[in-house]
């Protein structure tokens, strides 16, 4: 665990939440990818939350960003998926599976 201060006002909470995990995204599927979710307290009963997955040898593949009101209620925000990518001396596609 680890924690950002971006503002007075603000802290960010981050961990890793999972590890070794497979995600689908447009370009295909990634093995051995890490999600790290950050959260930020907003008021005593609302949260923003960013959940980011990485993939081995390519970065970030998907970033979900929702709030959680009460600490059970998720309401999503939105979602950005990796769309292409291009790794040097290699062809595009999936990370080959471990």
């Amino acid at each position: 665990e680890w924690m950002s201060i971006p503002s007075v006002s603000a802290v960010e909470r981050y961990e890793i939440v999972a590890e070794g995990k497979s995600a689908n995204v447009p370009p295909g599927r990634f093995e051995g990818c890490v999600r790290v979710r950050s959260t930020t307290r907003l008021t005593g009963r609302r949260s923003l939350v960013n959940e980011m997955d990485f993939a081995p040898q390519v970065g970030i593949i998907r970033i979900r960003t929702f709030m959680v009101e009460d600490k059970k209620r998720r309401i999503p925000q939105v979602e950005m998926l990796l769309k292409s990518y291009r790794l040097p001396h290699a062809q595009s596609g999936p990370a080959p599976a471990r």
